[in-house]
């Protein structure tokens, strides 16, 4: 029996996680290393990480079958989004590795908190993250200690080639050259 094991991090801890995949990825097999952005097909990632993240304890995945009293239409397509119990939605869950023939008697099911005490809040949050997703409100439908900077906003509202236009300009910016840092 495989065990999936859910991996979220918060933007700070991104750079650390990303080692630590890489240096796994020598005792992991690739087909057990799924990331979000592998597609199977168009629109078919290999992974759907809200789910997975759910199933982990790690967020709550909101979704219209969460509502009993929502007024959408009923063909009106309603996207689900996750929120952490501490970071809202200011969060990124990244892949997920499974691990074959790993037991662990002791690990138990571990539920998401359900931080949406009602469902006003509930619907408010699928209103925002399906209506202007872009102005990163629904990010904060709980109160949140810390969030992304806003050159990673930046970042992430860029698609394509322009990111690594993005990241070669602020590279140029942030970063000392050869010869200054001599």
């Amino acid at each position: 029996m495989a065990t999936l094991l859910a991996l979220w991090l918060t933007v700070t801890q991104a750079t650390q996680t990303v080692a630590v995949a890489m240096q796994m990825r020598q005792y992991i097999p690739d087909k057990n290393i799924l990331y979000p952005h592998h597609m199977l097909g168009p629109r078919h990632p290999t992974i759907l990480v809200q789910t997975a993240g759910h199933v982990a304890g790690a967020a709550y995945y909101y979704q219209r079958k969460d509502i009993t009293n929502g007024s959408w239409p009923k063909n009106k397509t309603i996207h689900g989004v996750s929120i952490h119990p501490v970071y809202g939605g200011w969060f990124y869950m990244g892949p997920v590795i499974i691990l074959e023939d790993v037991t662990c008697p002791t690990y138990g099911k571990k539920e998401p908190e359900d931080v949406l005490v009602d469902e006003p809040m509930k619907i408010e949050l699928l209103n925002l993250f399906n209506g202007e997703w872009q102005n990163q409100k629904w990010r904060d439908i709980i109160c949140v200690t810390k969030n992304y900077t806003e050159e990673y906003l930046e970042y992430r509202m860029i698609y394509g080639d322009g990111r690594t236009e993005w990241v070669t300009k602020y590279y140029d910016e942030h970063c000392p050259k050869e010869q200054e840092r001599e």
